[in-house]
């Protein structure tokens, strides 16, 4: 049996970093029969300090500034990492590792999981908006080094893929696009059966992101309040957030639920309830490398409605699990093509079409297995 090492700063037992996918990762791997062990980056003091004022001083003097993808910092996290255990594995396997594996020296075979590279990032997410130029050529830097030091190169959309080979120039031979899966417990999800409409009266629209700018809050709300003006009694259900504006607060028609920790029974409970009580997913997002929400959405057969853009193409199929509307598009649009959606009866094919589409690819299982299969013949 192959025993992985599974490099990340993050804890594997812990499902809230990159909202569940370093967990599922690593339990998926294990599910599938291969042995993994954690090979912890340990962001000590030194690191910390050195990130928090390097930021300061970028920040003062450049407008904006990151430091966590410079050469220094990945570096010193490599220094971090157990020699003992990088030895006792036959293979590496880093999620969003970038920094860990620019400047990691070893003979063993190295995969690296990313849903987006440097390049895309800088000036898609605001915290990266306006950097400066040394910045930016550290960050470009440090994404080359990864990349060039993997042996293959998972990359979770088409739209990443793209940019490791035409931004950094690796060779399509080693890049392989993996989608990630969705971010429940199967046993929630197993026995999901295509519905019809739980509540024949409501619609029921389910939003579920941390970053209410990001992630198109307001235009969520406004599309609500416009297919109940167009005659399609709805009710939004707001999960993620901590707080959201004062004018939505108090209508009706807006359920605020807040953020839900998964890793507490109770509210994991309240967020599949949610899911599987609801008739569409609705995520108006501006920037979005993956969307592992879409993947969620679909494993309950929830069409999924959002903005064409970053890596979404590989997560919502326009026709199929859902529709991504052109960037831009106001929250009329939105209102106007889910009652076309409602009123032509189009809701159950797209049902249909997101379960299809988590049975296929968009599970985890799918994705060891995938994994399993390039670990097992490739390297």
């Amino acid at each position: 049996m192959m025993k992985i090492g599974y490099l990340t700063e993050a804890d594997p037992n812990d499902k809230l970093p990159w909202s569940g996918t370093i967990h599922n990762i690593y339990q998926s791997m294990k599910n599938a029969g291969m042995e993994v062990v954690w090979i912890p980056v340990k962001m000590n003091l030194l690191i910390r300090i050195l990130m928090k004022l390097g930021n300061w001083v970028l920040s003062r003097f450049c407008g904006n500034g990151d430091m966590y993808h410079t050469k220094l910092i990945s570096f010193l996290c490599v220094k971090t990492i157990s020699k003992k255990k990088l030895a006792s594995v036959d293979a590496i396997f880093s999620p969003a590792g970038s920094v860990y594996l620019a400047y990691l020296k070893t003979s063993k075979p190295i995969v690296y999981c990313t849903d987006a590279t440097f390049h895309l990032l800088e000036g898609y997410y605001d915290y990266l908006k306006s950097l400066p130029q040394w910045n930016i050529k550290q960050g470009n830097s440090v994404e080359l080094k990864a990349l060039q030091n993997a042996t293959y190169v998972l990359p979770a959309s088409d739209w990443a893929a793209k940019s490791i080979m035409d931004d950094y120039g690796i060779s399509s031979d080693k890049t392989v696009v993996v989608e990630l899966g969705a971010n429940l417990e199967h046993k929630d999800i197993v026995s999901m059966e295509i519905q019809e409409k739980r509540d024949n009266d409501t619609l029921h629209i389910l939003f579920c992101g941390v970053d209410w700018e990001r992630k198109g809050g307001e235009v969520a709300c406004e599309t609500c309040i416009e297919l109940n003006k167009m005659g399609i009694k709805s009710c939004l259900h707001i999960v993620g957030v901590r707080s959201i504006p004062d004018i939505y607060r108090d209508m009706e028609m807006i359920d605020f639920v807040g953020f839900l920790n998964k890793n507490i029974s109770t509210e994991n409970k309240r967020l599949i309830a949610l899911y599987r009580n609801s008739d569409i997913f609705l995520l108006p997002t501006r920037a979005e490398c993956a969307g592992i929400v879409f993947a969620e959405a679909s494993a309950f057969g929830l069409p999924c409605f959002t903005y064409d853009t970053g890596g979404i193409g590989n997560y919502v199929k326009n026709g199929v699990n859902g529709y991504r509307l052109p960037e831009g598009s106001s929250s009329v649009d939105f209102a106007l093509k889910i009652k076309e959606c409602v009123s032509d009866n189009i809701l159950q094919s797209l049902m249909r079409g997101c379960w299809e589409m988590y049975e296929k690819k968009l599970n985890w299982e799918v994705y060891s297995r995938r994994v399993c299969k390039i670990l097992g013949e490739r390297i």
